[in-house]
């Protein structure tokens, strides 16, 4: 994959690929997955963390491009709602890299980008608890998300059946 005459890849489409198995280092490795978000937080936060790489690369057209293009093949898509989550299989591939990163593009949107790394470093800092929807909200809050930010994700991308169409 690496062109040995220059130090760079051979095919630049393969930077999201690795920059998404690199983010498993973080959520995989750092935080291990233990519970019924066990898809989402192994998965969706890798492949979102892949696209904000990326967008550092590339320019923010690689994000607008991504979302447009995952919002086209989610188009019949029905998704459970997160909150709704019993059974860690509940979370589809379909859910896990391609939904799931909309849920979190989502609350990018409502809260920035900075509060949205400050939460996902929240997220790395637990220790020994179970990944459901308790510790996704609980983390959301304690990393400085303020309820109405938070109700706000809820109504908008949780339990709404437009969340893709509200991504930007």
């Amino acid at each position: 994959m690496i062109d040995n005459q220059k130090p760079q890849l051979k095919d630049s489409t393969d930077y999201p690929f690795i920059a998404h198995e690199i983010g498993h280092y973080y959520f995989g490795n750092v935080l291990q997955p233990n519970s019924t978000l066990f898809w989402f937080f192994l998965e969706s936060t890798a492949e979102y963390l892949s696209v904000k790489a990326s967008e550092e690369k590339f320019g923010k057209i690689f994000t607008t491009k991504y979302f447009q293009d995952r919002g086209k093949q989610l188009k019949n898509f029905k998704a459970k709602p997160l909150n709704t989550i019993t059974d860690m299989n509940d979370i589809s591939g379909t859910y896990r890299y391609s939904y799931g990163p909309f849920l979190l593009r989502g609350l990018e949107q409502i809260i920035g980008e900075k509060q949205m790394f400050k939460f996902l470093n929240t997220c790395l800092m637990a220790k020994a608890e179970a990944t459901d929807y308790s510790f996704f909200k609980r983390n959301a809050l304690k990393s400085g998300i303020s309820p109405k930010q938070w109700d706000t994700f809820e109504k908008d991308f949780i339990l709404s059946e437009n969340a893709v169409s509200l991504v930007k």
